[in-house]
């Protein structure tokens, strides 16, 4: 969760810095056609990359150093990644909705909620029909079930009988192709969170266009 905030406040300031703003509109003002934006858009996704490997490599190495998951950086960081795009996404998605005023509010907010639709306090089955909220918003519903999947087979040895009811309750599904399945929705939030700025972006340059 810790990591997922630091994602989306720190995306939610990327099409909406007021030093950008000034620049975005000094060039779109000369630009014929959305090359420009298209351009924009294209290199600030470029510069996003950065953050989205260094930090939860950070954050799991730090992680990993103060508590004993029983798996292995290998395995915990690709989840973090995963997570972070979703979370990343959504806060682009954020910066071309909300008022800069707000911004970083509404993006902590966002992800906190989506936080609490992670499937574990309260269970997915105890979501009833905002289940499929989670499923389709909740980027933490599948990585949730990711971990478990990995520490299932990391702890089974010992704590078998343990992770078997914990699988049960959480009603998730013990196997590899599910956890291919969650790799894949975290993919597919994060993608078309991504899309979905881009198009606001678009919009929001019309309305100021015609606005002016």
């Amino acid at each position: 969760m810790a990591l997922a905030i630091i994602a989306a406040v720190q995306s939610v300031e990327l099409y909406g810095d007021e030093a950008d703003r000034l620049s975005y509109f000094r060039e779109s003002a000369r630009a014929r056609n959305n090359t420009f934006l298209v351009a924009l858009f294209l290199a600030k996704q470029v510069t996003s990359v950065f953050y989205l490997f260094w930090l939860p490599a950070l954050f799991a190495g730090v992680f990993q150093g103060m508590s004993d998951t029983g798996l292995r950086f290998a395995q915990y960081y690709p989840v973090l990644c995963a997570g972070y795009f979703v979370s990343q996404s959504y806060g682009q998605m954020l910066s071309t909705l909300v008022s800069p005023q707000s911004k970083q509010l509404i993006g902590s907010v966002t992800v906190l909620i989506l936080c609490f639709l992670s499937g574990q306090n309260p269970t997915l089955p105890e979501l009833g029909s905002f289940r499929i909220v989670a499923d389709i918003l909740s980027f933490t519903r599948y990585q949730c079930e990711m971990l478990v999947y990995l520490q299932s087979h990391a702890l089974a040895p010992v704590f078998g009988p343990v992770v078997t009811e914990m699988i049960t309750i959480f009603d998730y599904k013990n196997n590899y192709s599910r956890y291919a399945e969650c790799c894949v929705a975290l993919f597919l939030q994060g993608t078309v969170a991504r899309i979905l700025a881009f198009v606001l972006f678009l919009l929001k340059d019309r309305y100021k266009r015609f606005k002016n």
